[in-house]
């Protein structure tokens, strides 16, 4: 079976962007919101 994967790009506080790619979009979005993210998406 494949496994499905999700590309998404966030606007940083700093206005500027973020791309990303995971297999588990939900936890991932909640680790960035939870600054548990790259540094990057941490301001």
């Amino acid at each position: 079976m494949n496994k499905l994967f999700y590309t998404y790009i966030l606007c940083c506080s700093d206005k500027s962007y973020y791309t990303g790619s995971t297999d588990e979009l939900e936890h991932r979005i909640a680790e960035h919101q939870h600054g548990q993210g790259l540094q990057w998406t941490k301001n």
